[in-house]
């Protein structure tokens, strides 16, 4: 992504992380940025995925229940080669995400 690409994605990214986690829009906007100008080696890796988990669970969760449903219509042979680099890449995602934002829910006195 250059960088101008990224100066008009950033504003709306921080925009929809803040308001799924209830921080500071400027804080997460200027978290953003920095992770990604950042040598990958010195992100916090665990403050990234608590800030990102919320959107990234309710983004991809509807989309991969409608995945999941369509891919069970499908024969056995056409769906197998689909299933397994989707139930080992992308779902574990998808519920690591989902868990922090139920934790974080949690222990903010929510869930």
């Amino acid at each position: 992504m250059s960088a101008q690409e990224w100066a008009d994605v950033l504003p709306r990214l921080a925009e929809r992380v803040a308001a799924d986690t209830g921080r500071d829009l400027a804080a997460v906007e200027a978290f953003l940025d920095a992770c990604y100008h950042a040598d990958p080696a010195d992100v916090d890796v665990d403050e990234l995925v608590a800030v990102l988990a919320p959107t990234m669970a309710k983004l991809m969760g509807p989309t991969l229940l409608d995945v999941l449903t369509r891919m069970e219509r499908l024969a056995r042979e056409d769906r197998l080669p689909c299933l397994a680099p989707l139930v080992l890449g992308i779902l574990p995602r998808v519920v690591a995400a989902a868990l922090v934002a139920e934790r974080g829910r949690a222990a903010d006195g929510c869930g």
